[in-house]
């Protein structure tokens, strides 16, 4: 529930509860919240055109709160001004360069995240969220942070998404995940399918209990990208499934190196090794120590 639904749930109906959450194209100045009016006009100084403005609600969906927020885009820059009550921070991101971009989507909660250093020189991660029906408000977000071509070409595409077939009959859902997280003018390099790792936990009155200590994910490096796309595991299992997945996309400049060790439980983890000291940890059962090493050198 976010914040403006927590605290009107008992006045709001649930279809104005629902377009609270929904992520809104601001068409003009007036239209612009008055707690943003000073912060914009001081980051939009001297640019002639009115920008196309996204506000995102507050949220406190899967145990996390993320705040208000402003964002538009001018050029290759992406500016954010974030609201703590009645105070607005900004931040400027220069969508060429950023480190990597998280997109999640359960049912009806989508969020974004970016990473990056913004034009001050620090590294900062910013959050949006989001109703998923609005999701479509930010293509033009993603598609310039994942440094998309301005002219697509989609001639070779068919053919790179057609090496994500395999995985027809034995997951079918990160299939069509996967061949939708295709840039057109990427090429498939490998990819390394995981389903879901579960150990026994312990025996009860003869019936064996099980724990989860991965979710099922997909690994596809492509000659831009490493995209990760896994299941969320705050998220229960239904019959065996869970819905909806959550999207890493790191662009290759950010890849420092990947390593391969041993982890509990007869684990194997590729850990990638991002620029500004980040990291990436992914598991993998051990069979795949043959496919792991062979992707390793692929990378970075």
């Amino acid at each position: 529930m976010t914040d403006i639904e927590q605290s009107g749930a008992s006045t709001l109906t649930g279809s104005k509860q629902t377009m609270a959450s929904w992520a809104r194209i601001i068409e003009s100045l007036e239209a612009i919240p008055p707690v943003y009016r000073a912060a914009y006009a001081a980051f939009t100084k001297g640019v002639q055109s009115f920008p196309t403005l996204i506000l995102t609600p507050a949220s406190r969906e899967l145990s996390r709160k993320i705040s208000e927020k402003l964002l538009w885009i001018a050029g290759n820059t992406l500016t954010v001004l974030e609201r703590d009550g009645n105070q607005i921070t900004g931040r400027e991101f220069n969508l060429d360069a950023l480190r990597d971009v998280e997109v999640g989507t359960i049912l009806l909660y989508s969020w974004i995240t970016i990473s990056g250093i913004t034009q001050t020189g620090e590294f900062v991660s910013s959050t949006f969220a989001f109703n998923t029906a609005t999701l479509r408000h930010f293509t033009t977000l993603l598609e310039q942070a994942r440094g998309f071509p301005a002219k697509m070409p989609s001639a070779a595409l068919h053919s790179e998404q057609a090496k994500l077939d395999y995985l027809q009959k034995i997951a079918y859902k990160f299939m069509n995940f996967a061949k939708s997280s295709i840039r057109p003018d990427a090429k498939v390099i490998t990819s390394l399918w995981q389903p879901e790792i579960r150990v026994k936990s312990f025996d009860f009155l003869g019936i064996q209990l099980f724990r989860t200590i991965s979710t099922a994910h997909l690994l596809i490096v492509t000659d831009k990208e490493v995209i990760l796309i896994r299941d969320d595991p705050r998220i229960k299992s239904v019959r065996g499934a869970r819905h909806g997945g959550v999207w890493r996309y790191i662009p290759r400049r950010s890849l420092v190196a990947a390593e391969i060790g041993e982890s509990t439980g007869n684990l194997l983890t590729m850990t990638l090794l991002l620029t500004n000291n980040g990291h990436l940890d992914i598991l993998f059962a051990t069979e795949q120590q043959h496919a792991l090493s062979e992707t390793q050198k692929l990378l970075p």
